[in-house]
C-alpha cells in the first residue's frame, strides 16, 4: 500500500512530475529506517495515522496539502535528501539527481537557507561548480508556497473546516487506507512485535507486561491469545483510530484552543496532528462508532485485506493509476509457508477463542460489516463485479454475500468450520514429520562430519 500511495502521489500532481521523488518507485533515502516511509521515499504521503487515532482528521488534509507537504519536507525528508557521509555512486543519486532534489524542494517552499546550508556541508564535498548551479536553482525557482506562509494557509484551513468548507475540495479526496476483520487482524496483532503484552513497546503496563530488552523476572509465563482479547487496550483499535480522536486530554485540550475565534495559539497544526494512541482510548461507544462510519464512508479509497486484489484494482480505478503483475505480488512470501502459519492458524480455527475476540470486539465488527457492505458497492460502481480476480476473492473470502462479518456464530463458524479445523490438524501433522525428516538428516550430517 505504500508502494501505491506513492503511485498516487504521483499521479495528482503532475506539475512536479519531472522531479518528484515518489515518482521513482525505487527510491530509497533511509534504507536502515524504512523504504517506505514518508522521510525515506515520498514526503506527499503523509502517513498521519501509524496506530494514532487521528485518522478521522485525514479528511481534512487536501485543505491544507501544500502546506503539510511543505511541513514534512523540511524536516526529515531535507535531511535524507543531503544526508552525510555521501555516496555518489549509489543508484539513489542516479534515480534522482541533486539537481532534482533541490528543484524540488525549492518548488515546495523550503527556505533557500535551509537547503543551500544542507549542501554546503555534504561530506565529501560537492565540485564547486556543481555547488554554485545547485544554489542558483533555490535562487531561481518559483516556490509552489513559503514556510512564512504555512502557518498562515493552515488557519484558513482550519477556518473552513469548522465552517463546513474544506478549500472547494470533497472532504477526503486525498485519503486511503485499508481495513482488516477484526479478529483476523487481532490474531496478526498477538504475533506482532509491539502490539500485544509479550512485546509492549509502547509501554502501556510498564513492569506488568513484558518490554523489548527488559529482564523478564523468573516464572513469569508468556500472555495467551485468551489475555490478549481481554486486555481493554487492544480492543476496538480500528474504531479508536477512525472515531475517537478526541479521547485524550491532550487533543480535547487542544479542540478547547481552537474555539479562540483569532486562532491565537502557539500551533495552529494543532486541530490536525495532535494525537491519542489507539491502544490508551478505551472509552467508547455508538458515538465513535458512528464518527468511524462517516470518516471511512468519506475516504476516496479504503480497501479490504481479505480482498486485496481486489481493492488494488478498486484504488487503480479510482486514482487511474496502471499497476501490472508486481503490484499484485505477496511482499512477504514467507507468510505463505504454511508450516509458519500454523501458530496463528491454530487460534483461527479455534471457535471459542474466535467468538470471544468477536464479543471484546463488538464496534469493530459492526464497522467491519458497514464498510464491507460500502466496499462491495464501490466495486459494483466501479464496474469491477464481473473482473474474474473479483468473483474469485468474492467466493473465496464469503464477501458481498449472506454472511453477516459482525456475527461471532456466522463469522467464526467459517473460520472453524469441519473442513478448516480437518485442514489444519493434517498440515500440522505433515509439518512435523517435515521436522523431524529435517532433525534426522541434521543428525545424520553430524554424524558423517565426526
Amino acid at each position: 500500500l505504500a508502494t501505491l500511495g506513492k503511485m498516487v502521489a504521483c499521479e495528482m500532481n503532475p506539475h512536479i512530475k519531472d522531479v518528484n521523488p515518489c515518482c521513482r518507485k525505487k527510491l530509497c533515502l533511509a534504507a536502515g529506517m524504512s523504504c517506505h516511509s514518508s522521510s525515506s521515499s515520498c514526503p506527499l504521503v503523509t502517513g498521519i495515522g501509524n496506530h494514532l487515532t487521528n485518522m478521522d482528521r485525514m479528511l481534512y488534509v487536501p485543505c491544507c496539502s501544500r502546506a503539510w507537504s511543505l511541513i514534512s519536507s523540511i524536516t526529515a525528508f531535507t535531511t535524507y535528501s543531503f544526508k552525510s557521509p555521501a555516496k555518489w555512486e549509489n543508484q539513489e543519486y542516479n534515480l534522482w539527481p541533486l539537481e532534482d532534489r533541490v528543484t524540488f524542494l525549492s518548488r515546495l517552499g523550503t527556505p533557500t537557507g535551509r537547503i543551500t546550508g544542507r549542501l554546503e556541508q555534504m561530506v565529501p564535498s560537492i565540485e564547486p561548480e556543481r555547488l554554485a548551479r545547485l544554489i542558483n536553482i533555490t535562487n531561481t525557482v518559483a516556490p509552489a508556497s513559503t514556510f512564512g506562509k504555512a502557518t498562515d494557509i493552515i488557519k484558513k484551513c482550519i477556518r473552513d473546516v469548522k465552517k463546513g468548507q474544506c478549500c472547494q475540495k470533497s472532504l477526503g479526496s486525498n485519503s486511503l487506507t485499508m481495513l482488516r476483520h477484526p479478529f483476523l487482524r487481532a490474531v496478526s496483532a498477538f504475533y506482532y512485535r509491539g502490539h500485544n503484552p509479550n512485546y509492549d513497546v509502547f509501554m502501556l503496563r510498564p513492569g506488568a507486561w513484558f518490554r523489548a530488552g527488559a529482564h523478564v523476572p523468573k516464572g513469569m509465563k508468556a500472555f495467551d491469545f485468551e489475555y490478549f482479547t481481554n486486555a481493554p487496550e487492544y480492543q476496538n483499535v480500528m474504531t479508536g483510530m477512525f472515531g475517537n480522536s478526541k479521547g485524550c486530554d491532550k487533543v480535547r485540550k487542544c479542540h478547547r484552543n481552537m474555539g479562540d475565534r483569532e486562532l491565537n495559539i502557539r500551533d495552529p497544526t494543532c486541530l490536525l496532528t495532535t494525537t491519542c494512541h489507539a491502544y490508551r482510548n478505551t472509552s467508547m461507544g455508538d458515538e465513535s462508532l458512528t464518527q468511524a462510519k462517516f470518516a471511512l464512508d468519506h475516504h476516496r479509497f479504503f480497501g479490504l485485506v481479505e480482498a486485496y486484489g481486489s481493492s488494488l484494482l478498486l484504488l487503480a480505478h479510482t486514482f487511474g493509476l496502471t499497476l501490472d503483475k508486481s503490484h499484485f505480488a505477496p511482499q512477504r512470501p514467507s507468510f505463505k509457508d504454511r508450516c509458519q502459519e500454523l501458530r496463528s492458524r491454530k487460534i483461527k480455527v479455534n471457535r471459542t477463542l474466535c467468538e470471544a475476540s468477536m464479543r471484546a470486539n463488538l464496534l469493530d465488527t459492526k464497522l467491519y460489516e458497514y464498510v464491507h457492505r460500502e466496499f462491495c458497492h464501490r466495486l459494483e460502481d466501479a464496474g469491477l463485479m464481473e473482473n474474474t480476480m473479483v468473483i474469485k476473492e468474492m467466493q473465496e473470502s464469503k464477501l458481498c454475500g449472506d454472511i453477516d462479518f459482525s456475527d461471532p456464530d456466522e463469522f467464526c463458524g467459517i473460520m472453524a468450520s469441519p473442513a478448516q479445523v480437518t485442514k489444519y490438524h493434517e498440515d500440522a501433522a505433515e509439518c512435523q514429520r517435515e521436522q523431524a525428516a529435517k532433525e534426522a538428516e541434521r543428525r545424520r550430517q553430524r554424524q558423517t562430519h565426526h
